[in-house]
């Protein structure tokens, strides 16, 4: 391997340059303007964390407090039981972290783990500058929350996330658990269905019974809290199969005398509390009675033989 070359110091573009480049003249057309699903998943990747298909952002996103007091959250999506928040600097300070924004980012983030669950938000402080420590020391202790420098320059733009090993290893060790109950979980459903994959995907996605298209079909998934686990068609397939949430709840209640909840609107998920280190008959047998009932719904019951 050859010896680097003296490089080339290359400045970040000042917050005007940034913005007009996504003919934006304020914060909140910044975020619309800015936030794709590529530049998310940057995000994510440069956090550590699993990057998602099609988010579904929602700006301004209103997070009430008290009894009239409502709060925007610059932007918000989920992805099953878990909530994603980005909080974006303005244009004052020259795009640098302030104490409003902190304020702001706490207050909207205990709000949102209220609603969610305090391990299932994920807060994202974006700033155009660097972090003063006393806003990092916060942000440090907070196992899920980062602290994003965003930045731009002539080659394009990345993340710089401060702290970043010490929440990569500790989110690793939170996957692992997960993956570890989903890995109980699949193997007893193997007992029953012919599933696709034998190991989770991505963690916390089991695969049950035949493939619908290609490998997509029927899927478990388990709970980032250990506490409930959801069944779904894979996101695809919601566009040729129709979805009706009220009328899959009272089918499988129907069905099997079980009471599921449901969230989200394209790819949605039904979900049966349960304490999931369990494994008891009666959870087994409770979930192959939802697996079978869901599948009869939508006409499925083939690909679990």
């Amino acid at each position: 391997m050859q010896r680097y070359k003296k490089g080339v110091r290359t400045a970040d573009h000042g917050l005007e340059q940034i913005f007009s480049a996504y003919n934006s003249t304020r914060e909140t057309e910044f975020v619309q303007a800015f936030f794709s699903t590529e530049e998310i998943n940057s995000i994510l990747e440069s956090c550590g964390l699993e990057t998602l298909q099609n988010p579904e952002p929602i700006l301004e996103r209103p997070v009430k407090i008290g009894v009239n007091t409502t709060k925007r959250a610059d932007l918000v999506f989920e992805n099953e039981d878990q909530a994603y928040y980005f909080e974006v600097m303005s244009q004052s300070g020259a795009g640098r972290w302030d104490d409003d924004h902190h304020q702001q980012m706490l207050l909207k983030t205990k709000k949102l783990e209220l609603e969610y669950g305090s391990d299932l938000v994920y807060t994202f402080a974006v700033a155009f500058k660097e972090f003063d420590p006393i806003y990092l020391d916060d942000i440090q202790k907070m196992d899920n929350c980062y602290a994003v420098h965003l930045r731009f320059n002539e080659h394009g733009y990345f993340a710089d996330v401060y702290g970043i090993e010490e929440k990569s290893r500790k989110t690793a060790i939170k996957l692992q658990t997960v993956s570890e109950v989903a890995q109980r979980w699949l193997d007893l459903a193997a007992e029953h269905f012919p599933n696709r994959k034998n190991t989770p995907r991505s963690n916390r996605y089991l695969d049950i019974g035949k493939g619908i298209q290609g490998n997509k079909g029927i899927e478990w998934v388990i709970s980032s809290r250990g506490n409930r686990i959801g069944i779904k068609l894979h996101g695809h397939l919601y566009n040729q199969y129709e979805c009706k949430s009220d009328e899959i709840l009272k089918h499988i209640q129907e069905q099997t005398g079980i009471l599921l909840t449901s969230k989200g609107t394209h790819d949605q998920t039904f979900w049966h509390d349960m304490n999931l280190e369990d494994l008891s008959a009666h959870n087994k047998d409770q979930m192959i009675q939802i697996t079978r009932a869901f599948a009869e719904y939508f006409d499925l019951s083939f690909y679990l033989e």
